[in-house]
């Protein structure tokens, strides 16, 4: 079987990589995966309202692990047991598996199954036979309902407020898609925010400073 449970970890994961790192219940007899993709911050992303550009330091600094920056791009899409038990093939049947009870980051009680598969490939005899399960990116200014009712735009992790675009809140809705070739992400270059600079009368005030 293709799909090897337990094949890979997020932290062994290397750019380029692909890891489906578990399987929750959710309601009406779903189940919801956690797809997690480590992306280079230094390939070709395509970046709304900017011209396409790349990060030249990782790319002259090839081989040196130091310069080899990574970001995680996370996808959690809702699947039918039919549908995920078409994808991993092999015989794989989630109703079988073993679930095990923890709490998430929002205090919530789920059951989960930890399946690690490295990579993961389409077994579907279907249009994504073949193609590897990735996660692709999507920012834009427009917010899901859900995203809407809840608030759920980007915040800046060091200041903690949001980030926005023209005055507008930036929004995440990324997807689960089925490719062997490249992925383009479509991100939203945020506004830089203004820096105050203080105005001194003579270079004796600078220099008290």
């Amino acid at each position: 079987m293709a799909n090897q449970l337990n094949s890979g970890s997020l932290d062994t994961l290397k750019s380029g990589q692909t890891l489906l790192q578990f399987i929750r219940k959710v309601d009406n007899g779903k189940f919801q995966l956690t797809l997690i993709d480590r992306v280079s911050t230094s390939s070709n992303d395509l970046v709304v309202g900017d011209e396409e550009m790349v990060d030249g330091l990782a790319e002259l600094n090839y081989g040196d692990d130091r310069f080899n920056n990574t970001s995680d791009y996370y996808a959690w899409p809702t699947v039918s047991a039919e549908g995920i038990n078409r994808i991993l093939g092999g015989g794989f049947d989630i109703n079988t598996q073993e679930f095990e009870t923890y709490t998430t980051k929002s205090g919530a009680v789920a059951e989960r199954v930890m399946t690690n598969v490295l990579n993961p490939v389409s077994e579907s005899d279907g249009a994504t036979s073949g193609k590897r399960m990735r996660v692709r990116l999507m920012e834009s200014t427009t917010p899901t309902k859900w995203q809407s009712d809840n608030g759920g735009h980007k915040i800046n992790p060091k200041t903690g407020e949001a980030l926005t675009k023209d005055g507008k809140y930036i929004y995440r809705d990324n997807r689960c898609v089925f490719t062997n070739g490249h992925v383009p992400h479509t991100k939203v270059q945020h506004d830089v925010a203004e820096v105050k600079v203080e105005e001194f009368e003579t270079a004796e005030e600078l220099q008290m400073m």
